[in-house]
């Protein structure tokens, strides 16, 4: 099936769904057959683990119980002295004052010999026993990761960008977002970074579609806002009056008053968009919100579009008023569904929006097989923005650790609901602009871009830098979440010298009294408690180095290497790119890279002998 002679949604639920899934179980079992693991002694291994965990657990189930019971005796202990000092105290009854603390004494000698002689020896021996359980099981653990271990180094994080570029044939993957496809999309493509100089990057995906450039972005951004904190008191006065008996009567009167103050504070939100370029409407702009037809029943969707004729009339009437020339389209359910009355262009909306496009727009919104209406549709120019609802729980991370196991069947499910997942998070975001058959043209024009001097663009920069974690650079008094903006500086060699400045806010307790009547006439202090947030800057400096033929895989287990570097912890990779915060300078990025390098060097020639010694040991057989 081809996607230009069906509809996105059809496509994707006849044909590309089942094809990307069957796609994905022959990539894992290729990579299965050349990793040439014994996949037996993995799920022997996998199964001694999980018995083993079953035994630390009721292990663990039989400390709890005892001591549960440790903690009942101390109670008891406590609560039996409490009630001798009670009696003691207020009983005049000699034989009690005598029996009770007697009674004490008693009840926590019995408990403290149970304690000491029993509980305590039981829990010790459950914890020597729970101990040498869970080491069996560690051993079983790493058993099973060790026979994976070929296998998992087999996994690219491209791997499923070819799967998807299998389906969609004019959708090609860049491995990271490059310096010219950004300076595409701002010269030639009206691109303008909204997100602003509180926001950081932290994970990208990029390409071009019919040679037209796209990324996705997830970026962390700060908003500032205001908070309402509240103080209170409780105030007690008396009143006195005379009944019709001619008696004084006094009442006691309690209020609680409540004061409020509004304070400014910061707020931080993930936020995923699909950024487009086209050539095609470049003087188009509107805007559309998510509206979720697809919950709705056809009676209740026919009454929502029979509801929204009157907002096409009063748009009619307000654009002649304005001298605009808004006019609505003959397929009243597009119009009212899809919703964007704000066009600026009503004959290049047209040329985006066919009667076949509006179809196909209409039946993607309405139905479930994907996500339905839960995606904002922004056109600016020539720059299209899609910001979906589930785009901001998609995981975007494609490296093996995002869904390995220990257990290869657990393995192999867990890598094709991912696959399956990561492909249809991304194909319902690129959906709304599949609908449109201007969109899958080529170019009309030439799309050769700009390239910035920097080796990297400042996205990809933020990303890596945030892999390090924000933590890292943040000031010592923050106490808020920290926003990373990176500044290219120069480049030495393979290595790129950035700046990177960490925003963040510490926060100052404050106190506001406001005064208030209270119901005894009088007024009130009342303090609210209310948190001053004040910014804060640090900035780092940082290498960043471009690293070919290595994986993440490369950089998670190499604490050996890293406790060579100063300042050991503060690494990270992302797209081939790994970031170092500069203590020695560029040599210490560069003889982090050569030792994982050389590292991984060895073990493919030590792979590599006992290979080559098994060869001759079947030959010798």
């Amino acid at each position: 099936m081809n996607l230009a002679s069906t509809s996105p949604l059809d496509y994707y639920v006849s044909y590309a769904r089942d094809a990307h899934k069957a796609n994905s179980e022959a990539h894992f079992d290729a990579l299965l057959g050349q990793s040439g693991i014994n996949a037996d002694a993995n799920r022997a291994a996998a199964k001694n683990y999980r018995a083993q965990l079953e035994k630390v657990e009721a292990l663990n189930k039989k400390i709890k119980t005892n001591k549960v019971w440790r903690g009942i005796l101390i109670a008891l202990i406590v609560v039996a002295w409490i009630v001798a000092i009670y009696f003691m105290a207020t009983n005049e009854n000699h034989v009690l004052t005598v029996v009770m603390p007697l009674s004490a004494i008693a009840v926590t000698v019995g408990a403290l010999l149970i304690i000491f002689l029993k509980i305590n020896k039981i829990l010790k021996h459950f914890e020597e026993v729970k101990a040498k359980e869970q080491e069996k099981a560690d051993g079983y653990l790493a058993e099973a990761n060790a026979i994976l271990a070929p296998l998992r180094a087999l996994f690219k994080e491209e791997d499923i960008f070819r799967l998807i570029e299998k389906l969609l044939p004019d959708l090609k993957f860049e491995e990271r977002l490059s310096s010219e496809l950004l300076s595409e999309m701002s010269s030639k493509f009206d691109f303008r970074d909204a997100a602003g100089e509180r926001a950081s990057v932290t994970e990208t995906v990029s390409g071009k579609y019919t040679d037209n450039p796209f990324f996705f972005e997830r970026y962390i951004a700060e908003t500032m806002g205001s908070a309402t904190y509240t103080g209170s008191i409780v105030i007690h006065w008396t009143t006195r009056s005379r009944d019709s008996k001619g008696n004084v009567r006094t009442q006691h009167h309690t209020q609680t008053l409540y004061a409020t103050v509004t304070k400014p504070k910061p707020f931080y939100e993930m936020n995923t968009l699909l950024h487009y370029g086209n050539q095609v409407a470049p003087d188009l702009s509107f805007s559309r919100s998510p509206s979720h037809w697809e919950n709705l029943t056809e009676k209740q969707f026919e009454k929502k579009i029979e509801d929204g004729k009157d907002d096409l009339l009063k748009a009619e009437s307000e654009s002649l008023k304005q001298g605009k020339n808004f006019t609505a389209m003959a397929n009243t359910e597009f119009e009212v569904a899809f919703g964007a009355l704000n066009r600026s262009n009503e004959q290049q909306y047209r040329i985006l929006f066919t009667p076949l496009a509006q179809t196909d727009m209409v039946k993607l919104m309405r139905s479930k097989e994907g996500y339905g209406d839960d995606f904002a549709f922004f056109k600016n120019g020539r720059h299209n923005t899609i910001r979906s609802e589930h785009a901001q729980g998609w995981q975007m991370n494609t490296s093996v650790y995002s869904f390995y196991s220990y257990d290869i069947d657990i393995f192999r499910k867990n890598f094709i609901f991912f696959s399956e997942n990561f492909f249809k998070s991304l194909f319902f975001d690129l959906a709304p602009l599949l609908t449109i058959p201007a969109y899958q043209m080529d170019p009309a024009t030439s799309l050769e871009g700009l390239v910035d001097d920097k080796t990297f663009t400042h996205k990809d920069y933020e990303a890596v830098v945030n892999r390090i974690g924000r933590e890292k650079f943040a000031h010592p008094d923050t106490r808020s979440d920290v926003i990373l903006k990176t500044e290219y500086i120069a480049t030495f060699g393979n290595t790129d010298k950035i700046n990177v400045k960490a925003l963040s806010y510490a926060v100052i307790p404050r106190v506001d009294y406001i005064s208030k009547l209270g119901g005894d006439g009088r007024m009130h202090t009342i303090p609210v408690h209310w948190d001053e947030y004040i910014p804060l800057e640090r900035i780092s400096t940082v290498d960043v180095m471009r690293v070919d033929g290595l994986t993440p895989e490369d950089f998670r287990d190499s604490s050996d290497v890293l406790s060579k570097l100063k300042g050991s912890d503060a690494t990270g990779f992302y797209h081939g790119l790994v970031a170092c915060i500069n203590h020695k300078g560029s040599a210490g990025i560069e003889a982090f890279v050569n030792s994982i390098v050389t590292k991984k060097e060895n073990n493919t020639l030590q792979k590599e002998k006992q290979n080559g010694k098994s060869v001759r040991r079947d030959e010798q057989g």
